[in-house]
Parts: C-alpha cells; sequence; structure tokens
C-alpha cells in the first residue's frame, strides 16, 4: 500500500491552506486537492500555489510534486 509521505503531506498542507481562506469549494480525492467554484478573481494565487486549471473539469487541481506523471506517453 502507498502511504503518503512527510513531504507530500507538507505539500498538501501548504495547498489546502491557500484555499481554506479563500472560501472556494474543496475537494479531496486521494493525493489530489481539486478546487470549484467561484476562482476566476483567484487564479493568479492559485497559480502561485502549485495548482493547474483542468479545462475537461472546470476545476484546479494540485497534487503532490512526487505523485505526478512526467511523460508524455
Amino acid at each position: 500500500m502507498n502511504m503518503i509521505t512527510p513531504e507530500e503531506r507538507d505539500e498538501l498542507n501548504a495547498a489546502v491552506s491557500v484555499v481554506v481562506p479563500l472560501g472556494l469549494e474543496t475537494e479531496i480525492c486521494g493525493y489530489w486537492l481539486w478546487v470549484s467554484g467561484d476562482t476566476r478573481p483567484h487564479r493568479e494565487v492559485l497559480k502561485a500555489a502549485g495548482f493547474r486549471w483542468a479545462p475537461k473539469k472546470m476545476k484546479w487541481h494540485f497534487r503532490p510534486y512526487s505523485r505526478g506523471c512526467y511523460s508524455r506517453g
């Protein structure tokens, strides 16, 4: 079983601490943090915090760096 590492936990905690004060809808799904709602006014803040836009879902998402996929296949 893949457990979350302390570094990944710290990354997720930092991402959550950015989103909560903005009052946006958040959803944690595994290692992913999804953000929706009226995000347009907060777009630059989300980008600076490492969130990326998912156009198909029309939501912002964040995942720890070590959980990413880095190849185009």
